[in-house]
């Protein structure tokens, strides 16, 4: 800045004498609650309108855009970690790494890795728990080099054996750090204790499943999850529609499909009731509260939505928030989820971190908001402000081209309808207060929670010094004490 300019603003600036309130627009109300929601007038793209097909029926979606000269491909599979089978758990994250550092095609590790860096492109490969992702980012002159790659990449992997002993070592490394956070065991735990530890979304990879696992398992579960039958591809950026889809169909003939891979399993595992403490020194408790949930496809599901946001959306006007952080500051922030789950139900999960000794009236605050929220109806302004901040939430889904092709394509793999979120906005626009209160009644059930804890028992279990609360007040003070797990095993630690 040249010092003309610097004086001339200087000279244009107003100064405001230390101490004193910084002016407010008239506009802007004082309190977040006296904001006032304006209905949204947006409408969701349809999927549709952006859906063509290659030969032998795979979906494309592709959303173009010429104004920067960027190219984003994805091939979405429809089969994940689930897929795994004992004495083999931790081989679907190893196969999605190995894909991307393991060769391909004609190149060696090392040949493809100079390659993607001469043309400049981005890709990434990735194993989750029911998608596979393999993608690539990459500046418009060189897609035709690219695609090459990154078709070479998904069907003609390398799985260099000494990248894939590197990958399994990492793997193996990280593993010890499992119980560095706490956090991350509340986490774990809470998975068990909801799904059940054999289910795949609780169980864990050990160090002998990983070192146990050879590129032939490798190879057969690529073959199983890498395949046309399973497979929807997102396009989006610089291209012209019908260029793109005869170059994917050039690319990817001869590619024989199998049957697309069965669903993800419905736990059998039922949740029981309780308190229950993991031991862990660590400064402030991590604490999970909650019970089962319903399924996406419930009808309930959206006025949940709804309902979970007035007690713990993690607002400021939230309910856990205003009572456990701002009024009694006990924690930076609580929070409750409703999370409906696709092939089976899901959880409604309350959780927050707080020192050991107000963790008790921490759990008897929020055990109170799941109470208030069943027997007295909500008022006007929170079941408007809830409804508000979910109908903002998709919009920004849509913010971006990436965005909408990953929202097509997830719709496609878990086979939602092209007028789900247009009917998403709709009821929640329709929630009423008798609704939140009906839903509430049904699925919030205090009496058939559990509590998790993961800190220190002793200073935990006598509550705050003023004698608000303490842990005998809850389920007769009868307690089970977990044992942490052994990171590299999962066995319990002596």
């Amino acid at each position: 800045m040249s010092a003309v300019a610097l004086l001339l603003l200087l000279a244009c600036s107003k100064t405001v004498p230390v101490g004193a309130p910084v002016p407010r627009h008239p506009d802007v109300p004082e309190r977040p609650e006296d904001l006032v929601a304006h209905d949204t007038l947006f409408t969701p793209p349809i999927s549709t309108d952006y859906r063509h097909e290659l030969p032998g029926g795979i979906p494309v979606f592709i959303v173009p855009g010429r104004d920067i000269p960027l190219v984003d491909i994805t091939l979405d599979f429809a089969a994940g970690e689930y897929l795994e089978t004992p004495g083999q758990y931790g081989i679907a994250d190893l196969t999605g790494t190995a894909m991307r550092s393991g060769g391909a095609g004609d190149l060696s590790p090392d040949a493809l890795e100079d390659e993607l860096a001469f043309l400049a492109a981005d890709v990434t490969s990735a194993v989750s728990m029911n998608r596979a992702t393999v993608s690539i980012n990459c500046v418009t002159e060189n897609l035709d080099a690219c695609l090459a790659l990154l078709v070479d990449i998904v069907r003609r992997p390398r799985f260099d054996a000494d990248r894939l002993a590197l990958s399994a070592g990492d793997k193996v490394e990280r593993m010890t750090r499992r119980n560095d956070n706490a956090d991350n065991i509340a986490t774990r735990e809470w998975q068990a204790m909801l799904y059940g530890r054999n289910h795949p979304e609780a169980r864990y990879a050990t160090a002998a499943t990983v070192q146990s696992i050879t590129r032939d398992d490798v190879v057969a579960f690529h073959s199983q999850v890498f395949h046309p039958g399973n497979l929807v591809i997102g396009v989006s950026g610089d291209v012209e529609p019908a260029d793109i889809l005869e170059q994917l169909a050039a690319a990817l003939d001869g590619w024989k499909p199998l049957e697309r891979a069965e669903d993800p399993p419905a736990p059998t595992h039922e949740m029981t009731p309780g308190l229950y403490h993991i031991e862990k020194d660590v400064p402030q408790a991590k604490v999970r509260i909650g019970m089962r949930g319903p399924q996406r496809s419930d009808p309930d599901a959206v006025p949940l939505l709804v309902m979970s946001q007035i007690v713990g959306g993690g607002t400021f006007t939230a309910r856990l928030m205003k009572r456990i952080r701002t009024e009694e500051g006990l924690s930076y922030g609580a929070y409750a989820t409703m999370q409906p789950e696709i092939y089976y139900p899901g959880e409604y999960t309350t959780e927050f971190q707080t020192r050991s000794a107000t963790t008790a009236l921490a759990v008897k605050i929020a055990f109170e908001e799941f109470r208030r929220i069943r027997d007295e109806p909500v008022s006007d302004e929170e079941l408007a402000g809830a409804k508000a901040t979910l109908l903002t939430q998709i919009p920004r889904a849509f913010a971006s081209r990436d965005s909408m092709v990953d929202i097509f394509v997830s719709e496609t793999i878990h086979r939602r309808s092209p007028s789900y979120y247009a009917d998403v906005l709709a009821e929640i626009k329709a929630v009423s207060v008798a609704d939140v209160q009906r839903v509430a009644q049904k699925w919030v059930r205090p009496d058939e929670m559990s509590i998790l804890i993961v800190g220190n028992w002793d200073d935990v279990a006598r509550g705050d010094a003023e004698g608000r609360a303490d842990m005998s007040g809850f389920f007769a003070g009868k307690v089970e004490h977990l044992p942490l797990l052994d990171p590299l095993t999962m066995e319990p630690i002596e």
